[in-house]
């Protein structure tokens, strides 16, 4: 089996590129090992398949197979990613067999198997109370 690697893709036919952590599966086709910033559909854990472009760059073409995962994104202040209830919060979403990732400091994601009944967002609604409330 390959290792991750970082890759450049397009998520929007070539007009722009971003980083991105992925295992090649096969020559056209990648799983994620994070979840792309330009893209709304792939995620963490999706395998998509892709098509080099004339220069070797990689472009999105679809999702093969989404990752057994539900997917939260939230835009957070700076006060609560840093606070220890986010902590605690993200340190749960592990021990639940989901992962978290943290985009361009605020922008974060949660990924959680689609098995479980945890509710990320009533928990997130209640941490940014919590620190708002904080002089």
């Amino acid at each position: 089996m390959s290792e991750p690697e970082n890759i450049h893709i397009s998520f929007d036919a070539g007009g722009s590129f971003e980083p991105a952590r992925a295992t090649p599966l096969d020559s056209n086709t990648y799983r994620l090992e994070a979840t792309p910033t330009a893209s709304e559909l792939a995620s963490f854990g999706d395998v998509i398949e892709v098509e080099k472009d004339k220069e070797g760059r990689l472009l999105f073409r679809n999702i093969i197979l989404k990752a057994d995962l539900k997917n939260y994104r939230w835009l957070l202040s700076r006060k609560v990613v840093e606070s220890p209830e986010f902590k605690v919060f993200c340190e749960n979403v592990l021990l639940l067999g989901g992962t978290w990732e943290s985009l361009a400091g605020g922008y974060v994601v949660v990924h959680i198997p689609r098995n479980n009944d945890f509710n990320p967002e009533t928990e997130i609604e209640r941490i940014v109370q919590v620190v708002k409330a904080r002089p």
